[in-house]
């Protein structure tokens, strides 16, 4: 049953970020990122219906075709 577990949540860190979703204060909205203008952005949007692998997600701000962010790599310093 380890994988039903919830995740720890990761320490937040203070970077300043861009976001396109502030003023959205609903109790069920996440956040997911996209990039627009080749930057990332935070857009606001409501998980639904998930069958573990696949989860509905809606959100006026999320449109079709829009480049989701799923990943992050870091670089190593020189």
């Amino acid at each position: 049953m380890r994988s039903c577990s919830p995740r720890p949540r990761m320490p937040s860190r203070n970077i300043t970020r861009k976001s396109a979703s502030d003023g959205a204060s609903t109790a069920t909205a996440r956040l997911v990122w996209v990039l627009r203008d080749g930057l990332p952005v935070s857009v606001a949007v409501t998980p639904g219906i998930s069958d573990g692998r696949m989860t509905e997600i809606t959100g006026n701000e999320l449109q079709v075709g829009m480049p989701v962010i799923t990943d992050q790599k870091t670089v190593s310093a020189k």
